[in-house]
């Protein structure tokens, strides 16, 4: 009977696994004993809280049935408004039950509400007790907390024994309930083409309701709501209609009749809600259900849905996609790590170095401004494997460091990196980093004077006047280099003018000469082989006479 918080209580009795202890021996037990407190449940997506006073069952909550509050609005007893005036009245009023001020209003008489509160309790205990695995823990002292204030101020009881035979006969019908309707939150419907047919053959009135109400646009939690019978009765119909597979889960199939439905968003959501549990990897029923809960204000419903979109897309490796969702997801869950994780990881898939530069810096920059620090280091360490040598994710990991109580191994590294970058003429990012170590480390001297060096140009100057004195030298050489070759060229030449000088004219050569002249030309060529006159002249020359010479001994 509505949703029960977790109670601390002074001192805990006993515990035990329902699989080996059933529910039916312990309420017997505590009522044997006649112990007071409260019983606590649980099973699966089942949490409920029993109260014993001297022995008795005194009051039920859980997560499965509604408040009395919520239940006399679902069955129309009272309406909403007046629901809402009453509850106003309630919280003012601390020493009034909810039915003494409906009573007050004239609403509802002090007898019915009772007895609605009385049979609403009553269920929810059939219900736990029928309950065959899980977990329980009996926890002593009374707790007259707000879910048991109604029953307390109602002096509604149950003796164990009437509970336990009710419960042991509906706990069979509890169990199939079980196998057919393994969740409330799904959406079926009764196929249009034979709703009239199986109106006409059906004699229950509880199936007939259910039937019409079982049109493709309620959670069978809100047609369990919707009926005018208990919650009992509702889900022993719709099991049954289940089991003989006169009903139809509402898929992925229906997608565009739901989509053209008219009527309130947070309706068509909650169908789209409803199917996705039996296809979660639908793609289109995640984006249509993305968008229409960005419509609807939800934005970390939104952003969990973008980023389940996104998963299926980087399963299949349509990272294009992926990356889009996951953009969605983060501008509307900001604080996000999973999604910023799974976006990094899509650009890192994607190959794009610049790109994954440029987004570990922008995520360091994001969980800064949120003042994560630890979150930046973890990352950046991973980062910076990567790009070691990138000045801002250095300059942002030592400043994470920093926070994290890393004052002076942070400082020494970006001392270290600024040096770095100043010995390898990279001033603009060597101002930077030292820059940074005086916005953490405002007394540091050694990274003040670094700075203050390269900010009034000294090093700069002093950079630019030896690169000015290099390239004078480089010239220098470059010159002397030419000058020496065109003295050792002209040397060469001399000597091949002293080997020929006798030579006016080729005809005129005397035979006996030749051989002596090409003998001394090759020696020439041998002893000067890279000079200019040597290559170009001295060979066309030696082959000349070579000619020559085989010509006259012909």
């Amino acid at each position: 009977m509505g949703r029960a918080k977790a109670i601390t209580h002074p001192s805990m009795s006993f515990r035990g696994d329902i699989s080996s202890f059933s529910l039916g021996d312990v309420f017997q037990n505590l009522a044997t004993n006649q112990k007071t407190g409260t019983l606590r449940v649980q099973s699966r997506d089942v949490e409920c809280y029993v109260l014993f006073r001297d022995g008795k069952a005194v009051s039920c909550s859980d997560n499965k049935n509604p408040s009395i509050s919520a239940w006399l609005v679902e069955k129309e007893i009272v309406t909403a408004e007046q629901m809402d005036e009453a509850q106003k009245r309630y919280r003012r009023a601390k020493k009034k039950s909810l039915g003494e001020i409906l009573k007050d209003m004239e609403v509802l008489s002090l007898e019915d509400y009772k007895s609605y509160l009385s049979t609403l309790v009553q269920e929810s205990m059939y219900e736990a007790l029928s309950l065959q695995e899980g977990t329980f823990e009996f926890l002593e002292g009374l707790e007259e907390d707000l879910p048991n204030r109604e029953p307390l101020a109602a002096g509604i009881s149950f003796q164990a024994q009437s509970l336990l035979m009710e419960g042991a006969r509906r706990s069979d019908d509890w169990q199939n309930i079980r196998r057919h309707m393994p969740s409330e939150s799904e959406i079926y419907l009764v196929p249009p083409a034979s709703r009239a047919k199986l109106l006409s053959e059906t004699e229950d009135e509880v199936t007939k309701q259910a039937i019409a109400l079982l049109d493709g646009t309620r959670t069978l939690k809100k047609v369990i709501a919707k009926l005018p019978y208990t919650r009992f009765d509702a889900c022993k119909a719709i099991a049954h209609l289940i089991m003989e597979k006169k009903l139809r889960p509402l898929d992925g199939a229906a997608l565009p009749q739901v989509a053209s439905r008219e009527g309130d968003p947070k309706e068509v959501l909650a169908t789209l809600k409803a199917i996705l549990e039996r296809e979660p990897n639908n793609r289109e029923l995640l984006e249509r259900a993305a968008r229409l809960s960005t419509q609807c204000g939800n934005r970390d419903e939104a952003a969990t849905l973008w980023k389940r979109l996104a998963i299926s897309f980087l399963e299949e490796g349509i990272l294009p996609n992926a990356e889009k969702c996951l953009e969605k997801s983060i501008e509307l869950n900001p604080k996000d790590l999973a999604a910023w994780e799974k976006l990094q990881d899509a650009i890192a898939r994607g190959g794009d170095t610049r790109r994954l530069e440029s987004f570990s810096l922008r995520f360091a920059r994001h969980f800064q401004k949120l003042g994560l620090p630890e979150v930046v280091r973890d990352h950046l360490s991973e980062a910076l494997k990567r790009f070691p040598r990138h000045v801002d994710l250095q300059l942002a990991f030592a400043e994470a460091r920093f926070k994290l109580g890393e004052q002076k191994p942070s400082v020494e590294s970006l001392l270290a990196l600024g040096e770095e970058r100043k010995c390898a003429g990279d001033l603009a990012n060597a101002e930077r980093v030292f820059a940074g170590v005086l916005c953490l480390d405002k007394t540091n001297s050694r990274a003040r004077a670094l700075f203050d060096e390269i900010r009034s140009g000294a090093t700069a100057k002093r950079r630019e006047a030896r690169r000015k004195a290099l390239r004078s030298a480089c010239v220098a050489a470059c010159a002397l280099l030419v000058m020496g070759f065109l003295c050792y060229d002209f040397y060469v030449r001399r000597e091949l003018f002293a080997i020929t000088r006798a030579v006016y004219a080729e005809s005129k050569l005397e035979p006996s000469k030749e051989r002596e002249l090409i003998s001394r030309l090759r020696a020439l060529e041998a002893k000067r082989p890279f000079s200019f006159t040597t290559v170009h002249e001295l060979d066309p020359l030696r082959a000349a006479l070579e000619r020559k010479a085989a010509a006259a001994k012909r």
